[in-house]
């Protein structure tokens, strides 16, 4: 009777100081306690700082995909200064989003590490934009005769830009003006934006505007006078 009260009470032994061992394996694990990032939605160019308040963590990363499914990268996140609470820490990775990387909503998850293994949450999404419309403007012309002239055309966006059309209105007198009329579109700035203008109706006067497109969709409003004039 002895020994099998004996060996009842090792078994509970051994049976409380597993489940204490286990116990301290559970609560030692990492914790990602709330993650966050901002700003969200981006405008390009613009950065994103990702945040995690996390308890238990050696190593903390954020893995994150482009639009497109591909990895972008793993990357270290950073702990900041001391314990935020109960031992929990903010960590954070911050990034800047431009061209060329491309537009639409990116996906991220948390990885924290310790001796215990890895806790891993998400997909939390960033939602990268332009919404910004682009900018062009007509250069000057010194002069100009019934010779065909090139055009150039200054133009600039947060992203891309597109393309560009050229619009060209005319008069005898400079007083009385026809409507504006589109003359082209540029496609294929490799070169630069610019038209070669052949003076369609003839001597008189011309003014000019240019209207730009870039790759988000967004398109120049028309100005209120013209860019550039040939007389």
């Amino acid at each position: 009777m002895g020994k099998k009260w004996k060996n009842g009470a090792v078994a509970a032994a051994i049976a409380v100081v597993a489940f204490e061992i286990f116990m301290i394996f559970i609560l030692a694990q990492p914790t990602i306690n709330s993650v966050g990032d901002a700003p969200d939605p981006v405008e390009v160019p613009g950065y994103n700082n990702i945040t995690a308040n996390i308890t238990n963590a050696t190593h903390v990363y954020v893995e994150i995909y482009y639009p497109t499914g591909n990895l972008m990268g793993n990357f270290s996140m950073t702990r900041i200064g001391n314990a935020y609470v109960y031992g929990s820490f903010i960590w954070y990775f911050n990034t800047t989003y431009s061209y060329p990387m491309r537009l639409g909503q990116y996906k991220y998850y948390i990885k924290a590490r310790n001796w215990t293994g890895w806790m891993t949450i998400g997909p939390y999404t960033i939602t990268v934009q332009d919404t910004t419309p682009p900018s062009s403007n007509v250069n000057s012309i010194s002069y100009w005769n019934n010779d065909a002239t090139l055009l150039n055309i200054t133009a600039s966006d947060n992203y891309a830009i597109a393309n560009i059309s050229l619009y060209y209105r005319f008069s005898v007198d400079n007083s009385s003006w026809s409507n504006w009329t589109f003359y082209g579109k540029d496609d294929n700035g490799t070169d630069g934006w610019n038209f070669l203008f052949t003076f369609p109706d003839g001597e008189g006067y011309y003014e000019f505007y240019s209207i730009a497109n870039d790759t988000a969709g967004n398109t120049e409003a028309s100005p209120a006078t013209a860019d550039a004039k040939a007389a």
